[in-house]
Parts: C-alpha cells; structure tokens; sequence
C-alpha cells in the first residue's frame, strides 16, 4: 500500500541538477549576474572556494541576486521551473510524482535550494507544500543573503507545517544529509546520482 504522503528532494532527485546553480545561470537572469555565477562555478573557483569554506560559494552566489525585485525573481524562478521540469527531469521520479498526485496522494517537496525556487516548482507540480532555504527581503528586495537555511533540517521543518502530520510517509532523495527524512519516513527511495 502507498502512503498518503510523498516527500521529494529537489536538486539531484527530481531534477538532474542543483538548482540554485540552474537558476543563477538561467537565460533570463541579467546577464551581468549570469556571466559572475558562471565564474564563481567554474572549476578553479570552485576548488579555491571549497578550500576556503564549504558554504563560501553558495553565500557568494546568493549575493548575486541582492536588490532583484521578489516579483521579477519569482517570474525568473516559475521560467527556470518548467525549463528544468521539461530538460532535466529524473524521469522515474517526476513520473512517481505525476501518478502519486494523480491517486490523489499529497506531495511535499523538501530542498536545501532556495525558496523562490522551490515554490515555482510545488506550484508546477500542485504540492501541498514545501520546505526550502529562506532568503531574506526588505520590502520587495532581496538582500541576497539567506535568512534560513534548511540544510540538515528538512524533516523539522515539514513537522512545522500546518497540514503535514508526518506520520505515514514517502521519501525520495539523493542527499545522505536528508537521514532524518530517511528514518522516520515508511519507505524511502535514495538516488544514486549518475
């Protein structure tokens, strides 16, 4: 018997790539922000950067979308959405998705990515709801910093929600991070990235 509830992972495990990356590189991000992300994720930046700290690319990266207005960043994030959903599907898992909503089975998604992201993509897919990295705004702008960060800490998260009871669950991800998610869930399918 399938649970009531599905809880999906992003980037890696619905789609084959990391999607605050995808975004920042997306064609309709201002080209000057786009062309800085393509540097700051090439391979020697990378190696440095990682050498520097972990999360000293991802902070830099996210600086990059300082002072974008919430809207143009959504209609960017809905864009990159059905682009990724379209190109870069993990086909089984997008098809899991499809049948479990169709059995009229809840779906959450549950991602490290940021919020804008992730709301594009449980409005796409008619989630229930989602959980995602928070960046932080000051009236209709972003500040390019992230207000919470939801790495490590889905499974709280989703317990936050109003409407997820997280007792009888799914889970598919390709993070070994997400063990939380992994132990409580009923069943869970980990993806072994190609």
């Amino acid at each position: 018997m399938e649970s009531k509830t599905l809880v999906v992972d992003l980037c890696g495990t619905l789609v084959k790539t990391n999607t605050t990356h995808g975004l920042l590189l997306f064609r309709e991000m201002p080209l000057l922000r786009r062309a800085v992300a393509h540097c700051l994720l090439s391979r020697p930046a990378t190696i440095v950067l990682t050498r520097l700290s972990g999360d000293v690319q991802r902070r830099l990266l996210v600086r990059l979308l300082m002072g974008l207005a919430e809207f143009d960043l959504q209609a960017i994030a809905r864009s990159y959405a059905r682009s990724a959903l379209q190109n870069l599907p993990r086909k089984e898992v997008l098809d899991r998705v499809v049948s479990h909503k169709q059995a009229g089975g809840e779906l959450y998604l549950a991602s490290a990515s940021l919020d804008v992201v992730v709301s594009a993509f449980a409005e796409l897919l008619n989630a229930e709801g989602y959980v995602a990295t928070r960046l932080r705004y000051t009236g209709d702008y972003c500040q390019g910093v992230i207000e919470r960060d939801s790495t490590g800490n889905k499974l709280a998260e989703l317990r936050a929600l109003p409407h997820f009871d997280g007792k009888d669950f799914e889970a598919i991800t390709d993070n070994p991070e997400d063990e939380d998610l992994m132990q409580a869930a009923e069943k869970f399918w980990f993806i072994e990235n190609d």
